[in-house]
């Protein structure tokens, strides 16, 4: 019985690949095992705030933003005028973008 499959540009023989999968598994399992010992159930959904513990106020996504979103201010004001809500106009901008991109592609 022939494992190999012959195409134009190699061959694929399952065996090989099934041997590469375990070996990639093996290098894993490997990298797992250096990882951290410390590990401390219950601090996993806890928010990294560079070491320290987070502030115990609460900050609003407009005010942590704030700079990222005024330096874009004239983008948003021409985009906001655009956004309807309906469904069918990003659908049809999405269309009009890979035309575009389609016809820059086959150039």
């Amino acid at each position: 019985m022939n494992l190999i499959l012959k195409t134009e540009v190699g061959f694929w023989n399952p065996i090989w690949f099934l041997i590469a999968l375990l070996l990639i598994f093996f290098i894993s399992y490997l990298i797992w095992l250096r990882g951290e010992r410390g590990y401390r159930k219950g601090v996993q959904r806890e928010a990294f705030f560079s070491g320290d513990p987070p502030p115990g106020e609460r900050i609003q996504a407009k005010n942590l933003y704030w700079g990222f979103s005024e330096a874009l201010m004239l983008y948003y004001k021409k985009v906001v005028g655009l956004h309807r809500g309906i469904v069918n106009d990003y659908v049809a901008w999405f269309i009009a973008l890979m035309a575009i991109i389609l016809i820059l592609i086959a150039l």
